[in-house]
């Protein structure tokens, strides 16, 4: 005889025995016969090796076993329920993992306003976060490492989608005392031949008064910001962050309540360059 497993059918009927202490309203219940429930309890206590019940005289009683594998059934059963739940909750896109980049150095108020907003409005949605550099980010994208990053600049990946969340005033900084500084790095055209780590050396060299940068007005609220002074860039000095990210399948509805995020009324308040505002979603091929 093959072995047997112990079936949620089983341990459905016996939870029904217990709740009626009686075979036929059980199967009443259960809208199956009063053999059926006997059949599927008899079956359970064979896997078991012990009896749930005990019959004298067409009364039932549950016995020790019986009493203890009680909340054992229902564990099992509220199991199913909620994985049933969870999945319904991932088809809908209100449930699952979504994979974000975020530049290593975006203001810290778009990314936590965000991120409050967004779990508060999706509780069930994991976001798995990383930072890095434009490149990095744009290599994620396109490798299938990230689902969306936010980035200084759409980047060439055919099927990409993107939108524009804000323009960032440029500034350059140096040391304070240090305006002499030599230029070290421009966002305007170097961004996209760094790393994230040796972002971080430039700011280093730049708050220790080996050299300056041009970069996004947040650096004024960056830990460096102590160290630093600031002036104005007079010409070109607008530089963009967008969002951008590709449709896959099932990931969609995660992806785009992600993306209708930066849409809310919140974001539209954010301090802003003298060019604000969303721009209508559009595809990379376009630039």
């Amino acid at each position: 005889m093959e072995d047997q497993n112990i079936s949620l059918r089983q341990i459905e009927y016996f939870t029904a025995v217990t709740e009626e202490m009686n075979f036929t309203k059980a199967a009443a219940k259960l809208h199956v016969s009063q053999t059926a429930v006997t059949k599927q309890v008899q079956l359970l206590e064979a896997e078991l090796g012990c009896q749930l019940f005990s019959r004298v005289n067409k009364q039932i009683t549950l016995t020790d076993a019986g009493k203890f594998f009680i909340p054992e059934a229902k564990r099992a059963l509220n199991g199913v329920s909620l994985a049933e739940k969870n999945m319904k909750a991932f088809l809908n896109g209100e449930a699952g993992e979504l994979r974000v980049g975020f530049l290593s150095d975006l203001d810290h108020y778009i990314t936590t306003t965000l991120l409050t907003r967004f779990s508060k409005m999706y509780p069930r949605i994991d976001l798995a976060i990383t930072t890095g550099s434009s490149r990095e980010l744009l290599q994620r994208l396109e490798s299938g490492a990230a689902d969306c990053i936010i980035a200084d600049r759409p980047g060439p990946q055919s099927g990409c989608e993107y939108l524009v969340i804000r323009h960032y005033p440029l500034v350059r900084a140096y040391r304070k005392g240090c305006p002499d500084a030599p230029l070290l790095f421009d966002a305007r055209y170097d961004d996209e031949k760094v790393t994230e780590s040796e972002l971080n050396g430039i700011f280093i060299k730049v708050a220790s008064g080996i050299g300056s940068m041009i970069t996004r007005d947040s650096v004024c609220r960056s830990q460096y910001a102590g160290y630093l002074d600031f002036s104005d860039i007079l010409e070109n000095n607008i530089l963009p962050a967008y969002l951008i990210f590709r449709r896959s399948n099932i990931h969609d509805r995660i992806l785009m309540y992600f993306v209708n995020t930066f849409r809310g009324d919140e974001f539209k308040t954010i301090p802003d360059g003298p060019y604000g505002g969303i721009t209508k979603v559009t595809t990379s091929s376009a630039v």
